[in-house]
């Protein structure tokens, strides 16, 4: 059974804790002591903005200097464009901020969804003019030890926060590779990086009609369920990440948080149905 972490806790000494830390080889758990990604925490954009409210407890995990361990409860995330790199500070219960510089090695696969919408953010910032395809080779060479190179599936996962900053920074207002990834319209997406590569038109986030389009042409082609399943989002049209989905029958083929609960890391609202209506509504239409 796993220890409580609260109880180790005691053990901090916060009266000595200074206004700002800086964490190496950092990692986050819950509760039960599971690792979890950063963005389960709600995001701070200013200092001066209200500290949103947590609602699971979070643990900070990692080493300050000089090889001090340091364990603390963290209640909210902000990310600096500023610098030479991206700059990840978390919210500790005590009210400071805490720097945090490397992830440890066993847990940068569990935020590298979350590390390379940061690493874009921040590319974009500084260069928001830069064409896409630079855009792409940049987070390549970044993230290559992974075996999954960066794609806008990685970026899917954490449209909210992409958003937030197109909406809140008035450099990040400028660049139209942002505003593609915000808008419901079709973008460009560079299938390899290279000016010899070619360039195919396909949708971020699909409207109406062409999801009716893909429709039509599947109505029209055999197909296994695999096939079928890919026309539905794989994000929550109400909160932008994914989970435990529910897909629409309906000509928009949107995706929905259906059940209470199902979308608490990215604190959706849901569509607010419990598991027996769920359950009732799929017979239904089976």
């Amino acid at each position: 059974m796993a220890k409580n972490p609260v109880s180790r806790m005691m053990f901090d000494d916060d009266d000595d804790e200074p206004q700002l830390n800086a964490v190496d080889n950092y990692y986050l758990l819950d509760a039960r002591e599971v690792p979890v990604c950063l963005s389960v925490l709600p995001f701070q954009f200013k200092d001066t903005d209200e500290v949103p409210e947590c609602k699971k407890d979070v643990f900070l995990w990692g080493t300050a200097d000089p090889g001090i361990k340091v364990y603390r409860k963290v209640i909210a995330w902000k990310l600096g464009l500023q610098g030479k790199q991206p700059e990840i500070s978390v919210l500790s219960a005590e009210g400071s901020w805490i720097s945090l510089t490397k992830p440890k090695n066993s847990y940068e696969e569990k935020i590298r969804t979350i590390l390379i919408t940061v690493q874009m953010l921040h590319f974009l910032k500084k260069k928001p003019e830069e064409p896409e395809k630079n855009l792409w080779s940049h987070l390549r060479k970044i993230f290559d030890k992974f075996e999954v190179r960066p794609s806008e599936d990685d970026l899917r996962n954490h449209r909210s926060l992409i958003k937030h900053f197109a909406e809140k920074d008035s450099t990040l207002a400028k660049s139209e590779i942002l505003q593609g990834f915000t808008q419901e319209t079709s973008r460009k997406k560079f299938s390899e990086v290279g000016s010899d590569k070619v360039e195919i038109k396909v949708p971020f986030i699909a409207d109406d009609e062409d999801i009716e389009e893909m429709a039509d042409v599947d109505n029209n082609i055999e197909s296994d369920e695999e096939e079928e399943e890919d026309l539905f989002d794989s994000i929550c049209s109400i909160c932008d990440n994914g989970g435990d989905l529910l897909c629409c029958d309906g000509p928009c083929m949107r995706s929905f948080h259906a059940k209470i609960g199902t979308g608490e890391d990215s604190y959706c609202d849901t569509l607010g149905y419990t598991e027996a209506e769920v359950q009732v509504a799929l017979e239904h239409f089976e």
